[in-house]
């Protein structure tokens, strides 16, 4: 009966753990690229920035920016884009999670790097904001 329960208790936590890391993969195809970005209000300043690209299509993808924003702490932007994420142009948009702001951002690989301009649209026309830089 000992033998049992153990048996029983150890295939539920693999089995548990399994389907928790599963939970956790990301989806194929899911393309992550770390960096930098520049606000031209603090231009001497390059924040830590990581995106995850979710594919969404054809060329089409659900994009999440996390960085720090300094005193302001954490953020995660979610988004779209749209490209090629290996050599191509890209470009595609963000919103702050409060929903209230709005950016877009497009760009083209140098180098190996993704570099993109921003610009906030909250109100309609865009603005330049700065500009990021990403990496496989």
């Amino acid at each position: 009966m000992r033998k049992s329960f153990l048996a029983v208790t150890v295939f539920g936590c693999l089995l548990f753990a399994g389907a928790c890391a599963a939970a956790d993969a990301p989806a194929a195809g899911t393309v992550k690229m770390t960096g930098t970005f520049v606000w031209d209000h603090q231009p001497a300043q390059n924040h830590p920035l990581t995106a995850i690209f979710t594919p969404n299509g054809d060329k089409k993808w659900t994009a999440v920016f996390t960085f720090d924003w300094g005193p302001k702490g954490a953020q995660s932007w979610k988004g779209t884009a749209e490209g090629d994420l290996k050599t191509g142009e890209v470009k595609g948009e963000g919103f702050h999670p409060d929903g209230r702001r709005k950016f877009t951002y497009s760009g083209k690989f140098k180098d190996g790097k993704l570099v993109c301009s921003h610009n906030e649209t909250t109100s309609g026309a865009p603005a330049a904001t700065g500009t990021m830089t990403l990496s496989q």
